[in-house]
């Protein structure tokens, strides 16, 4: 039996697990120490579950990696995928309505589920080719808007127009809006890991608004000390920055509170 029995951490990746592209060293013993005494840890992210393999030169992700924002799972050792949800023919009319009524839009881009990197467009691109952009599975999908737009007013206002609607519409950094399922969202996707292994406590921490539901729904959720003040606001606790080491600071606490 290992003191973190049960325990299962779901970190994002960018500027919370990493500072500067890079993993602290003190998160890569800490996170080695965690698993040796039975924790489980992995990583939640926007970007494809692919690009998350070569941080296993440092960690070993003891579960599945989830990527797409929440939308697939996959056992990066064996290939076995725990879940994969594409968008629906809703989502996709969202998705065109959303276009049609932003401004200041510099590109878009979407997760293709069978291609291993995002592909981009231009606005005029896409508004010529959606007809065949649309007929393909689509994993996620997003904006990129124009320096000094109003992202976060219209990110603001398309949550309003979208509220009864499966999905949810959040930014992943300044300048970036991004339409993901709720059926294939962080949140949701951390829930069904835990279950899947079995966990008493699920961990999540983050730094942006695309990880408000994940650490909003966790047992316990950490915001980091450079997170944004949205994601502070509903996190149950506050941590170092990313740069201090933050994965290291949480595994303390939690072998503190054991």
């Amino acid at each position: 039996m290992g003191k973190f029995d049960g325990y299962l951490i779901c970190s994002d990746l960018d500027n919370t697990l990493t500072y500067e592209g890079k993993i602290p060293e003190a998160n890569i013993k800490a996170i080695r120490y965690f698993q040796e005494n039975g924790g489980f840890f992995t990583i939640c992210s926007g970007r494809n579950p692919e690009f998350l393999r070569q941080f296993t030169e440092w960690i070993d992700l003891n579960t599945y990696v989830i990527g797409f924002g929440g939308a697939k799972a996959v056992n990066l050792k064996t290939g076995d995928v725990l879940f994969h949800s594409t968008y629906t023919e809703r989502m996709k009319e969202i998705y065109q309505e959303m276009i049609d009524g932003l401004c200041e839009v510099r590109d878009v881009f979407f997760h293709f589920s069978s291609d291993s990197t995002f592909t981009s467009f231009s606005l005029s691109d896409y508004l010529e080719k959606r007809e065949l952009i649309m007929k393909r599975s689509i994993s996620k999908g997003g904006v990129r808007f124009l320096p000094g737009a109003d992202d976060e007013g219209q990110t603001w206002r398309l949550r309003e127009k979208y509220k009864g609607e499966d999905v949810e519409i959040v930014r992943s950094y300044v300048g970036c809006l991004e339409l993901i399922s709720a059926f294939g969202s962080k949140r949701t996707a951390s829930h069904k890991l835990k279950e899947v292994i079995d966990a008493h406590t699920l961990i999540c921490v983050g730094d942006f608004e695309n990880d408000i539901s994940m650490v909003e729904g966790a047992d316990i959720g950490y915001a980091v000390g450079n997170a944004c003040e949205a994601l502070k606001a509903v996190a149950d606790r506050i941590t170092v920055p990313a740069s201090h080491g933050a994965i290291a600071a949480i595994i303390d606490d939690i072998e503190k509170s054991l």
